[in-house]
Order: structure tokens, then sequence, then C-alpha cells
């Protein structure tokens, strides 16, 4: 697999919604990814509150310009009211500006907007944008999580770099329209979620229980037991090629997201260099 390929994903980093994460193996694997030659790595405020982007900040001290970084603004928490979407232009130049300051950089490569936000028209976020572009805080705009329908519209008001949505062997929806439409057009197309928040990864042989507030419980639905149906004969092939290419599972399925037509990116988290090192390990791209 080609390190290039890959960009490390850190909402793990973030540590919220995750167990057992410690910062010191989380600099740890930013620091061997470097070593391995990946140079990409996508963040956002949500992730811990800032804290994935303050270490990201610290970890990439003296090799900024060697990386890609890419965050993003848009999604907020607040007590009492949880979560919720907020492109709203004051927030996201606020957004912007402590992103900066805690990644360490004077630019963004890859400003995103992390989820649409119905309260807020389009064009006024992405006013907010441009201008970032013109002072140099940005260089590219993507959007996460869109409809094709606010794509096209993000389209005839600047120029959208980049789309970011979940795509793995347990999540094929953008191959009816999102992923075409990228393809056609000449967008980056980041993949993300293609462990499925691990679930694919091949560490597990019944079907795992995460803690409620878990985002495998929540988000990815490891506690479902019609998820784990449909992963187990997914997970049967995978360990079949594996066994095959003298590979992992977790590379196998990460190397089948990255075969498909349009995938510019995986985005992958590792909690530690040891699912970094399983990650990368992989050899043909299994049939499924």
């Amino acid at each position: 697999m080609n390190p290039a390929r890959i960009t490390l994903g850190s909402w793990i980093m973030g540590r919220e919604g995750w167990s057992n994460v410690d910062d010191a193996d989380s600099m740890a694997v930013i620091h061997a990814a470097f070593d391995k030659g990946i140079r990409a790595i996508d963040t956002a405020p949500f992730y811990g509150k800032g804290h994935a982007e303050s270490l990201i900040g610290r970890a990439i001290a003296g090799q900024r310009d060697q990386w890609i970084i890419a965050t993003k603004c848009g999604l907020r928490w607040e007590a009492g009211r949880g979560v919720f979407h907020d492109l709203s232009p004051a927030r996201v130049q606020t957004e912007l500006e402590d992103s900066l300051r805690r990644l360490r950089t004077d630019s963004i490569d890859l400003y995103q907007l992390h989820w649409p936000d119905p309260a807020t028209p389009l064009e006024a976020t992405l006013a907010v944008m441009a201008r970032a572009i013109d002072k140099g805080q940005v260089r590219q705009v993507g959007l996460c999580n869109f409809s094709l329908e606010d794509i096209q519209m993000a389209r005839t008001i600047m120029p959208i770099a980049s789309l970011q949505h979940p795509y793995s062997l347990l999540n094929r929806d953008v191959e009816n329209e999102i992923l075409p439409f990228a393809q056609s057009n000449g967008m980056a197309f980041m993949a993300y979620g293609a462990l499925h928040g691990g679930l694919l990864s091949g560490k597990y042989a019944h079907r795992p229980s995460a803690p409620k507030g878990e985002a495998k419980s929540y988000f990815y639905e490891h506690n479902k037991d019609a998820m784990w149906q449909q992963a187990e004969p997914i997970l049967t092939t995978l360990r079949k090629a594996a066994a095959t290419n003298g590979s992992t599972v977790a590379a196998e399925a990460i190397r089948w997201t990255l075969s498909q037509a349009g995938v510019t990116t995986a985005i992958v988290g590792m909690r530690n260099v040891a699912q970094l090192e399983s990650n990368l390990n992989c050899g043909h791209v299994p049939t499924i």
C-alpha cells in the first residue's frame, strides 16, 4: 500500500468518544506515520473540543511545511444543548482563528465544512471561506457529509476542492451519486471510516459491545446485531484475502476502499503504532 494515499485521521486523538486513548501514543503515531511516508492529517475542532488539533500542532512542530493539514468547522457542542451544526459566518471565523492557533500554523491547506447547516445560507458561509483564502489563511475548501444538491450549489459559488464521506465495505452509499460526481468533476474524494470504527479490523470474532457514548456505539453502530450480521461475511472474505496475501484484515479493508475508482485518499485513525503497522501491511485487493 502506498502510504502517500493514506490520510491520518485524528478523531480518536481527541479522546472524547473513545476509550483507552493516550496522548503519548497519539504523538507516537503521528511521528511514525511521517516516517512511513504519510504526509496528510485530517482533524476538526470537534475532536475533543480542540484537543486533537492542539496535539497535532505540538506533534508536527518543526515539520509543518511537510504536512498537508485538513481541518473543519461548523460542528459544535454546548452543555444543555448537545451537538449541533453551526456554519454561521461569525462562528466559522472564530473556529478558523482558533484552529490556526491550536495547529500552530498561518495557513490551513484544506478547510472543510464539517456538516451542512440548514439554518445558515451556504452563500454566507462560503463568503467567509473566500475571504480566508484572500488573506492566505486557507488554501482550499472542502465539504464533508453534504448532499449532492448542496455540493452542486456550493460549486456555483466558489471552487470546491474535495468531498469527504464515509466509504467502506459496510457503507457504500456514495457509489450512487457522490463518488461518480467527484470523479467526473475532478474533485478529490476523501473516504473516512474504511474500517468502520474498527469493525473491519479483524480483531472481533463476535459482535462487539461498545460502551454507550462511544463513537463505536452510536456512529458506527457496533452494538447492533444487524451491523454485525452484515459484517460477518465480509470479514470472512477479508480474512481469506489476508491469509493469501500475507497481510492483515485491516489493511485489506483499507486497500479495498483505496482501490475504488474516484477515491483519492482513505482517512484512517490509529490508536497506536501497532495499529499503524497493521493498517499499512497490505497485499492484493480482495474481491467482494
